[in-house]
């Protein structure tokens, strides 16, 4: 192999990859069409993920999000860093998260809004829950 590996199957004959799962959040049906909304309306809507660029790409076309506002790998930590760099610039935050891992972004943010799918941390933390 071009790796100097060969993967085998216990009986001397190679693997072969047959197929691949992908894995994305499923959008709600109406999310390109609010995204698109609040894009009209002057509003600069970032996605900011923890999901892997390729994925979080994928779905911020779906959801008609600027290329140039994804920002994907990120932690909680660096959720929380987004919105405060934001906030610094002078920008008015709205931050939507659904899970733990959101919570201090959040807490942070000018408002917070959790899905009321989400997880108790995130939904306790928000201001509004959707």
């Amino acid at each position: 192999s071009a790796h100097g590996m060969d993967a085998h199957d216990g009986s001397g004959g190679a693997l072969v990859l047959s197929g691949i799962i992908v894995l994305a959040d499923e959008l709600k049906p109406d999310a390109a069409e609010v995204v698109a909304y609040l894009r009209r309306r002057g509003t600069v809507v970032w996605m900011v993920s923890g999901d892997n660029q390729t994925t979080a790409n994928f779905v911020a076309k779906q959801a008609g999000v600027d290329p140039g506002c994804v920002a994907a790998g990120i932690t909680p930590v660096g959720k929380l860093d987004v919105v405060k760099r934001l906030k610094a610039e002078g920008h008015v935050v709205a931050f939507v998260g659904d899970g733990i891992n959101d919570a201090p972004a959040l807490a942070a943010a000018d408002v917070g809004m959790a899905m009321g799918s989400g997880m108790d941390v995130a939904i306790e933390t928000a201001d509004v829950v959707l």
